[in-house]
């Protein structure tokens, strides 16, 4: 016997049945074998046989099989579907909604004979609770976790008590309305997803209630509502942060299509802006400056220091992929808007500026940056606030390795290392390690610029791995001065596919190329190319040593 949910009798054995195996989203030839996957092209043959099934039908194949997220029903009328409509159409319906797919032929026409139908019929089982619960859960696409949850059905009360989030989840998974995927680490909230096909019928009835736009405005209410917590950039509170955010990042991103695309209101405008570092964090450079070019021009006219603190967070991000000359436009007259913000806003202000001054840096940009640094101390003088001068300190070094002593800036950069561990700032902690990094490089003390590099790394792999390219691309420089080319070489490639993966430009460094160039020529091609394979496997935590 099957059933949708458990019929609750004595020895009643639960086996849940879970949708066919997915191909990945990294396998662009459709060469997957994939359960999913293989039961579409087993169909399609049997509907087109002459259709050859090359790398090209396969990847669209791969393509409409996630879109159904591997369930059977819809992807045999998917498949079905193929004498009449070319694969790319076949996608398009697919991702558009799902439960328009219908038999076609003569098949028995029963509650399965579209998705919608086959979902309907477990829709009525449901209890009006659910069924409020089911179409609006529908406005949180992918995984999301309990807050969101709550925050789209927090103003329903069942018969004059308020609806229990947690029980009303609990019994749509038992009828697999929905399905608890759990936790994604340890001590985090428990995901669950409506898939695909039941989202879509879940929309539809939403819009049938006429509650679309009430369960957006909550899920976006919920979305600024995480926003307005975050934390003082550096603390260790900030990696609960990002964490929360990627619990509920479909949220997130539905949130910000909304305000920024669908809907464009000043209100999206700002909530870009601040999830510049989490972006930076998890190496989303090039969705983040889509974002914020959109925060941007939402926000040009109007309160002045949300435009300046657009025009900031988009110039960090596109200078750390090298288009500085992008940048240099919306810094004309800073000064003078800095030092005109309102006395309450100077901490979002100095926070801003820290970015985008570490940017200016690893762009060799130090006229800029010289100018940020002197920027940032006023701000932080000004603002009162202690993780600013810190941080402000932690620039400074790196402007003083430029236009100063060296001795001085590797004294001020050790001095921001000892505060930085007493303030509990990893933000400080990583970047302060660049004059100690330039120097043991100019000096050639490898050993101990690759102990300095490894902290950069230790720390990123708490906060977020998305953008250490750079830094392993100068642990390769380092191991290439050692003499150590194999490892050199392993590290240039793990840092180039990194890198890129960013978004940002490889090799990161100008020097970089002469000591790549020396490594070439120090390895024979067959060894050379067998470390560069073997770097591109590995990851972050097997080349670094932890730093003492």
């Amino acid at each position: 016997l099957t059933s949708r949910e458990p019929i609750g009798i004595e020895g009643e054995t639960i086996w849940t049945l879970e949708p066919l195996g997915l191909p990945d989203q990294s396998d662009l030839d459709g060469s997957s074998d994939a359960p999913a996957l293989q039961l579409f092209l087993q169909r399609l043959a049997s509907v087109v046989p002459t259709l050859p099934l090359d790398a090209a039908a396969r990847t669209r194949a791969a393509r409409i099989c996630r879109a159904l997220d591997g369930l059977p029903l819809p992807i045999e009328l998917a498949a079905a579907r193929a004498l009449s409509h070319s694969l790319d159409d076949i996608a398009t319906q697919a991702e558009a909604d799902p439960g328009r797919l219908g038999r076609v032929g003569r098949g028995p026409q029963d509650h399965r004979a579209t998705v919608r139908s086959a979902i309907e019929w477990s829709h009525q089982l449901l209890e009006p609770a659910e069924r409020i619960a089911h179409r609006r859960l529908s406005v949180l696409p992918a995984a999301f976790t309990i807050g969101p949850a709550r925050a789209v059905l927090a103003d329903f009360a069942e018969q004059g008590d308020p609806l229990d989030a947690d029980d009303v989840l609990a019994r749509l998974v038992r009828r697999s309305m929905i399905s608890s995927e759990g936790p994604k680490g340890p001590g985090r909230p428990t995901a669950f997803r409506q898939l695909a096909t039941v989202r879509s019928h879940a929309r539809h009835a939403l819009a049938d209630s006429g509650e679309t736009a009430a369960a957006t405005d909550r899920r976006d209410a919920w979305t600024a509502a995480l926003v307005e917590v975050q934390p003082v950039l550096g603390t260790t509170a900030e990696l609960e942060w990002y964490r929360a955010i990627d619990d509920d990042y479909a949220s997130v991103r539905a949130t910000l299509a909304r305000q920024l695309i669908d809907e464009p209101s000043r209100v999206g405008g700002r909530l870009a802006y601040r999830f510049t570092y989490y972006w930076y964090y998890r190496g989303r450079l090039v969705e983040a400056t889509r974002w914020l070019e959109l925060s941007e021009q939402l926000l040009r006219s109007g309160d002045p220091t949300d435009a300046m603190l657009a025009r900031l967070n988009l110039g960090t991000c596109q200078a750390l992929q090298a288009r500085v000359d992008l940048v240099r436009p919306l810094l004309d007259g800073l000064d003078d808007r800095v030092r005109s913000t309102p006395s309450a806003r100077l901490a979002e202000v100095g926070e801003a500026l820290i970015g985008l001054a570490m940017a200016m840096y690893t762009r060799d940009e130090y006229a800029l940056l010289g100018g940020l640094s002197r920027l940032l101390y006023w701000v932080a003088e000004r603002a009162g606030r202690d993780h600013l001068a810190l941080l402000a300190d932690t620039v400074g070094c790196c402007a003083l390795l430029v236009a100063g002593p060296p001795e001085a800036a590797v004294q001020l950069a050790l001095s921001v290392q000892e505060r930085a561990e007493r303030e509990d700032n990893l933000t400080a902690s990583w970047m302060s390690t660049a004059p100690l990094i330039i120097t043991a490089l100019r000096d050639g003390r490898p050993q101990d610029g690759i102990q300095w590099v490894d902290r950069c790394l230790t720390v990123h792999q708490q906060i977020g791995t998305g953008s250490v390219g750079m830094f392993l691309e100068t642990r390769a420089n380092f191991a290439a001065q050692s003499g150590d080319y194999v490892q050199a070489t392993r590290s240039y490639a793990a840092s180039r596919i990194a890198t890129r993966r960013a978004g940002m430009v490889w090799p990161n460094r100008a020097h970089s190329q002469e000591f790549l160039s020396r490594t070439r020529r120090e390895l024979s091609r067959a060894d050379y190319e067998n470390a560069w394979r073997e770097g591109e496997q590995v990851g972050v935590a097997d080349l670094v040593h932890p730093p003492h």
